[in-house]
C-alpha cells in the first residue's frame, strides 16, 4: 500500500513539475486567437436560426462577407485590419504546426509517400524479415 501510494504521489509529482516536456503545445495564434470563427477565404454565415445561435467571441472573415449572425458576445470583422492581422498570424501558426509534423516514422506506411495497401503489406513484411 505504502509503495503504490509513493509510486502515486512521484508519478503525479514528476507529470505536472516538468509540464513543458510531458505536454503537447499549443502553438501561437496570435490575434487570431481572440475570434470564435474565422475564415480567411470566403464568407462565414450562419444558416440556423439567426436569435437561436450565440457566438461567445468575435467573427470574422479576411475576404467575404458575414450574415446571419444574432447573438455575438463580440465583435464582427468583415475584411478590415483586424481580421487581416489575424490571417496573418494564423498563416505563422499553421507555419509552426506544419514544421513541428516530424518527416519520419518507425512504420514505413506512415510516410509521406502514398501507399497502396498491399505495398504496406509488403513494406511491413519486409521490415519484419530484416
Amino acid at each position: 500500500m505504502k509503495r503504490s501510494l509513493l509510486f502515486i504521489v512521484t508519478t503525479v509529482t514528476l507529470l505536472f513539475s516538468l509540464p513543458q516536456v510531458n505536454f503537447g503545445q499549443a502553438p501561437n495564434l496570435g490575434t487570431s486567437a481572440d475570434f470564435a470563427l474565422f475564415t480567411t477565404v470566403g464568407a462565414v454565415t450562419n444558416a440556423g436560426t439567426e436569435y437561436l445561435t450565440q457566438v461567445t467571441g468575435n467573427v470574422g472573415s479576411n475576404s467575404g462577407p458575414i450574415s446571419g449572425f444574432g447573438n455575438v458576445d463580440g465583435q464582427l470583422h468583415p475584411g478590415d485590419g483586424q481580421s487581416a492581422l489575424a490571417a496573418a498570424d494564423l498563416l505563422l501558426a499553421y507555419g509552426e504546426l506544419a514544421a513541428a509534423i516530424p518527416l519520419f516514422f518507425r512504420h514505413l506506411c506512415l510516410a509521406t509517400e502514398p501507399f497502396s495497401l498491399r505495398e504496406c503489406m509488403l513494406l511491413v513484411s519486409r521490415q519484419h524479415l530484416t
